[in-house]
């Protein structure tokens, strides 16, 4: 056993899975010491050195708040518990504590860092095990390790970037009729959001238990980005196609009711099901997909798809009033391009427009690490980053050979939960072709460039006849493979 052991965390549920077995490590007369580093501030646009400090100082007290509260939990096995809070590069700072705090062992979790942490911070944990000079135990998360380890590092923490997604066919439960509909509740959650607002809550009918009602969470409208809370219906519209495929997958029959209470507006969908072994053409082979699929907004390759494809994708629409396009021709793509980026423009120079999406990356929704969400959040709250968007915008555009369109014949409600639907049962179908699919809707959200974008479009009728797009995506052969965003736990939006 050894005296003194340092544990270095960075805020993530994975990371603390080291912590039973540093405390089953550490000698009863010994210590814990649990660390944090604060990265040095870093990114494309500069702050004034006000900003960074207020940044700085923000972080640092969040990162001792953290670390008190572990050091809480841990204390009481009766240990003692040393907190660190530096700054600096991470696996410097380490190695220093090690010596400052006289520690005989490190131990770390292997997973923390990915995507742009790891391209910004480096492989902290490479970079300690090279370098030190005391032992380092690496311990695997359960999540992430293909063989067991010795010791149980509890196996069932929930990860909202892992979990979730991590359902299975054969996990239907037997007989308990409330317990089966969660379990297709399961797969409804996995749908896409705007800006990953999940806005969606559910209640299952507690005396039928054949009747599901599905909600608009409004706590979670994005009151600038989506001020006519077009997004939020159309978010829903996902979630409640997953729904579908799941019950038509699980042999269960149903009947849908958009709308049904005119004084409940938050009252999206009522969802009779019954025993049927019908499946709908237009959902069909889309099921097993549900779990695979993620928004890539990475460069696509540019390379053309095969006509016979995109055409499977607009057979999905079975909705009269929905009119789905596909744009492949470079000049019309160039004019919404230029219209890309004078929406991005537009929208970063409202600060009301910062500082909510601001507030979505500091809370997490996109799948960053703690320290990088925060600092995403401060970047985008303080600065004006237009431009830089713009620009990425603009590369992923035009990387992608096909710019999509979902319009619908009247702008109300229902339309727009339809629209959310066939963009999900596409999505899916796309997943299966190996295609990846983007929404990009920032012309969407203003109005004077949803007006301009229709004119481009439907260039070929008058204005009043255009039909109003609902949904804009980008379509093509992505090159990288993105890691899926975080859902919240079903028990977190659903009420029995």
């Amino acid at each position: 056993m050894y005296e003194t052991i340092l544990v270095p965390l960075d805020g993530s549920k994975l990371a603390e899975a080291v912590l039973p077995a540093a405390v089953a490590l550490v000698k009863p007369t010994g210590r814990l010491v649990l660390m944090r580093v604060v990265p040095d501030l870093w990114i494309d646009d500069p702050l004034t050195p006000e900003q960074v400090e207020e940044y700085m100082t923000r972080v640092k007290h969040d990162c001792q708040k953290y670390l008190d509260g572990i050091a809480e939990t841990v204390r009481q096995d009766g240990l003692r518990v040393e907190v660190r809070v530096a700054s600096g590069e991470p696996a410097a700072q380490i190695l220093e504590a090690v010596d400052t705090a006289h520690c005989n062992l490190i131990a770390m979790a292997t997973h923390g860092h990915s995507g742009l942490q790891r391209l910004m911070l480096g492989s902290v944990t490479d970079k300690v095990m090279q370098q030190s000079s005391i032992p380092v135990l690496l311990v695997r998360p359960p999540e992430t390790r293909d063989t067991p380890l010795a010791i149980d590092l509890e196996a069932n923490q929930f990860d909202p970037k892992v979990t979730p997604w991590q359902i299975k066919s054969n996990d239907m439960p037997d007989g308990d009729a409330p317990a089966r509909l969660r379990h297709l509740l399961r797969y409804a959650i996995l749908a896409p959001s705007t800006h990953n607002t999940q806005p969606w809550k559910f209640v299952i009918d507690p005396v039928s238990a054949n009747e599901i009602r599905v909600y608009a969470d409004r706590a979670r409208w994005l009151r600038v980005a989506d001020v006519d809370e077009r997004e939020m219906f159309v978010s829903v519209g996902c979630a409640l196609e997953n729904l579908l495929i799941a019950a038509e997958h699980y042999g269960y029959g149903h009947t849908v009711t958009l709308l049904p209470d005119a004084t409940d507006r938050d009252l999206i969908a009522l969802v009779h099901l019954s025993a049927s072994s019908r499946h709908s053409p237009h959902r069909a082979g889309l099921f097993e997909c549900i779990p695979l699929r993620f928004s890539n907004h990475s460069t696509y390759s540019g390379l053309p798809i095969d006509a016979n494809l995109l055409s499977m994708l607009l057979h999905l629409c079975v909705e009269p009033n929905l009119e789905p396009l596909m744009i492949s021709d470079e000049v019309t793509r160039r004019k919404i391009n230029a219209l890309v980026l004078r929406a991005d423009a537009a929208q970063f120079s409202d600060p009301a427009f910062r500082e909510e999406l601001g507030r979505q990356m500091g809370q997490g929704a996109y799948g960053a690490p703690w320290f990088i969400a925060k600092l995403q959040q401060m970047a985008v709250t303080l600065v004006n980053l237009g431009e830089s968007a713009a620009r990425r915008d603009s590369q992923a555009l035009l990387s992608a050979p096909v710019f999509g369109i979902i319009a619908t014949h009247g702008d109300d409600r229902a339309s727009q939960v339809k629209a959310g639907q066939l963009y999900e049962r596409m999505h899916l179908l796309a997943t299966r072709l190996n295609l990846s699919m983007q929404p990009m809707n920032q012309l969407l959200q203003q109005q004077d460039y949803k007006s301009a974008l229709s004119d481009v479009i439907f260039a070929d009728q008058p204005s009043a006849a255009h039909p109003i797009p609902q949904i804009a995506f980008r379509l093509g052969y992505g090159q990288t493979k993105v890691e899926h965003t975080p859902r919240r736990p079903l028990e977190e939006v659903l009420s029995l």
